[in-house]
């Protein structure tokens, strides 16, 4: 069993109508592993410890070379690595926020993540993003002696989230409904992947969103009514009633890509790269408008 933890904070970007954000994910993930490990043995080990110490006799040394059965055996194959399928749950929190809020997170101060129990104090433009997901997934790294490897990770995530953003005024937008998600991470280099290696790495995830979606006027008491409904029971508004300005449906494709080149031994990273995101969002209200939001943004990471 792996219980694994992250957190992220993004670069400030600036959007199409020059408004400011950061990108603030935290995650939490518990997975089950079962796999195959292929490396060096304590009988290796005891080998070269035992040649470096000057305890191998000429004779051995030449038995051991002449056989190449006896070689793998006793020194070991040059080739090493593993193959790991795993499945298990993710939950994760994305939150959309202001670079004031973010200089606080960043300085550890969580009191700055956007509070969807608490909506009429979230910050215009900002919004939270709430992930449930089973996922199942493979990794993989295989290595040449320390000459090179190659290594790998594939993900697939499968459930369901919701979300607020908050718009202008006392309006919000609440959104709920299944998931997909494909990520995958691969990683080519010299070295040994995983230990000490310099090369390139590649991360890209895909994610599929269908949502029921409203727009509620949290100004009124019918609309403070459903809003309380929606984070109670995740029941999204019906169209007419008094308080919600609009409903429909969201869907949303996300696209991100990320790639890097530098060195990595142990807790030491150096490297370049760039990192883009490609978002397509389309509503269907029920008044028969569609409206459709297509955004692309890509950053270079200097040296570090």
């Amino acid at each position: 069993m792996v219980v694994e933890g992250k957190v992220e904070l993004s670069d400030v970007q600036t959007g199409v109508d020059f408004e400011q954000t950061q990108q603030f994910k935290a995650s939490v993930e518990v997975r089950g592993e079962a796999g195959l490990d292929v490396g060096k043995t304590p009988l290796n080990h005891l080998y070269k410890a035992a040649t470096l110490l000057r305890q191998v006799s000429d004779e051995t040394k030449q038995m051991v070379e002449s056989s190449p059965l006896l070689r793998n055996v006793v020194k070991g194959l040059p080739v090493s690595g593993h193959l790991v399928a795993f499945e298990g749950t993710r939950l994760s929190y994305e939150a959309t926020v202001t670079p004031q809020q973010g200089a606080k997170l960043d300085a550890g101060d969580m009191s700055a993540m956007p509070n969807p129990l608490d909506p009429q104090a979230m910050p215009q433009g900002t919004s939270v993003l709430m992930r449930g997901q089973n996922l199942t997934g493979s990794d993989f790294a295989i290595n040449y002696k320390m000459y090179g490897g190659i290594g790998g990770t594939h993900t697939e995530l499968d459930g369901a989230g919701f979300g607020v953003r908050k718009m202008e005024g006392s309006v919000v937008e609440v959104y709920a409904g299944p998931m997909e998600t494909v990520e995958n991470a691969t990683m080519f280099g010299l070295g040994k992947v995983g230990t000490a290696s310099i090369g390139l790495s590649v991360e890209t995830s895909m994610e599929n969103r269908s949502l029921q979606t409203a727009r509620i006027d949290l100004s009124t008491p019918e609309g403070q009514q459903a809003y309380q409904t929606f984070m109670s029971g995740g029941k999204i508004p019906d169209w007419n009633p008094p308080g919600v300005q609009r409903s429909g449906t969201t869907e949303v494709f996300n696209a991100e890509h990320a790639a890097r080149l530098g060195i990595d031994a142990g807790p030491i990273s150096i490297g370049v790269g760039n990192s883009s995101q490609l978002t397509i969002t389309r509503n269907v209200w029920q008044d028969g408008t569609i409206d459709q939001t297509n955004s692309y943004q890509a950053r270079a990471r200097p040296p570090r």
